[in-house]
């Protein structure tokens, strides 16, 4: 690593590329017959998976053999970066299915896509749960926390992140969790009842609805999407800048914990997608701009109805900037978009279903507006979700908030940049490439839901 010099914008090394057998056998690759490798991670996505593109001169899926169930370890680093875990992409996975196989008459070349997936997916596919899981003592047995770890700890950290060695996957909570529940997981896989109990947390710090359970390329995840923009305000991981952008450093307004590649190329944004920034219908009719929820005890026999309005709630939830993305003069009517509960039903007699809250009143805000908030939440994105092509490092997860600077159209003025489309946003999902012709290039789609400047009128 000492001689190692970048040579150009996602010039990574590949330290391991290797697949291995029931008994043992390794299998060492090159980038000259794994033609292109593709790793995709995502905030929405509980785990890893991908594929390699094969061109295969040798028959070596016929004499490893390669049938599928191997374990595929994919070790990246980008050039003159350490070794440690933070800095690369290093994971095992499994081979999951071999695809668009073809075979060349004239050399006995044959070519397949090898389809791959964390061991950890794997697992999940093939178990269930049918028990009680409190969380641990009397203290903790109803703690939506501790009740996760336990089904991470017992049922998924089961395999080692990187074969070879001993040391499993690990998972970060994003906050202390104020949610207890009683809760029997019902035949779920361990996945499923994770990403049910994200439906029920509520944080102490955000109170957030809106918590994910999911893996990046370092470590797994469950954390609220409020808490991870949040937590990182603004010391971001980097600037990206639209190619034409004059700036040459990063912007004095943040600060960054990543090392800075920008007289490398690496924050240049090669192509970006913008579907769209705004869509007053689609926010009316899916219940982003305004909703509401009636609720039903089945128990106590109250109703209750809780509203929630986008603009009038923006102040209390945590959102990539300050400004207000809907305008506050746009027409929002609560009843337009309508969420029904019931609490406390039962599905025969001396058994409960729905949520029973050790007596607690269940008219509670955490037990009523929980889902319809987590709706609106989720739809804050659809508006600004956009996807930028720039120069792949390896040190980079899905959930950083990175800083875009977008150029302003006036003419006449390029240092100017477009106030709306510039500023933090949230990656939510990465796919990594790497093949000889580009190096590693990443697709990130990346999201806001609060701007630089506010749209909001008063009303």
């Amino acid at each position: 690593m000492e001689n190692e010099q970048i040579e150009r914008p996602g010039d990574v090394n590949i330290d391991e590329l290797s697949i291995q057998n029931d008994f043992g056998e390794r299998l060492d690759l090159t980038l000259a017959q794994i033609t292109e490798i593709n790793l995709y991670e995502s905030v929405f996505a509980p785990c890893l998976f991908g594929q390699l593109q094969v061109v295969d001169a040798d028959g070596f899926i016929e004499g490893f053999p390669i049938i599928g169930g191997e374990i595929l370890t994919i070790n990246l680093r980008t050039k003159t970066f350490p070794t440690d875990s933070s800095n690369i992409i290093y994971k095992s996975f499994i081979i999951t299915a071999i695809e668009s196989r073809t075979l060349s008459s004239g050399d006995r070349e044959q070519q397949y896509v090898l389809n791959f997936m964390s061991a950890e997916g794997i697992n999940d596919a093939n178990s269930t749960i049918n028990q009680s899981l409190p969380g641990g003592g009397d203290e903790d047995a109803f703690n939506t926390a501790k009740i996760a770890r336990k089904i991470f700890d017992e049922f998924i950290a089961l395999v080692p992140r990187i074969w070879d060695e001993k040391d499993p996957s690990e998972l970060t909570i994003g906050d202390v969790h104020e949610s207890n529940i009683q809760y029997v997981s019902n035949g779920w896989s361990p996945f499923q009842n994770m990403n049910y109990l994200c439906q029920n947390i509520k944080e102490v710090e955000t109170g957030g609805a809106d918590n994910v359970f999911y893996e990046s390329n370092k470590q797994f995840y469950l954390t609220s999407i409020q808490g991870l923009i949040k937590k990182q305000g603004d010391n971001i991981f980097d600037d990206y800048l639209v190619e034409g952008t004059t700036r040459q450093e990063r912007d004095s307004s943040y600060d960054y914990y990543t090392r800075d590649l920008m007289a490398k190329g690496f924050n240049v944004i090669d192509e970006l997608h913008i579907p769209k920034t705004i869509d007053l219908l689609e926010g009316s009719n899916n219940g982003y701009h305004a909703s509401n929820v009636q609720a039903y005890d089945l128990f106590t026999k109250t109703k209750t109805i809780k509203s929630f309005d986008v603009v009038d709630d923006f102040a209390s939830e945590v959102h990539t900037d300050t400004g207000i993305p809907i305008p506050g003069h746009t027409v929002r009517n609560p009843e337009t978009y309508t969420n029904f509960k019931i609490l406390n039903g039962s599905t025969y007699y001396g058994i409960p279903s729905g949520i029973f809250d050790k007596g607690n009143k269940t008219s509670e805000d955490k037990w009523v507006g929980h889902n319809m908030r987590r709706q609106s939440y989720f739809k804050s994105f659809n508006n600004y979700t956009f996807e930028i092509k720039v120069p792949g490092r390896t040190d980079i997860e899905v959930g950083v908030l990175v800083n875009v600077e977008y150029p302003s159209a006036q003419t006449g003025n390029k240092s100017k940049k477009d106030e709306i489309l510039s500023g933090k946003y949230l990656t939510t999902a990465i796919h990594h490439k790497v093949n000889i012709t580009d190096g590693h290039t990443m697709k990130m789609e990346i999201v806001k839901n609060g701007l630089g400047l506010s749209l909001a009128r008063e009303t």
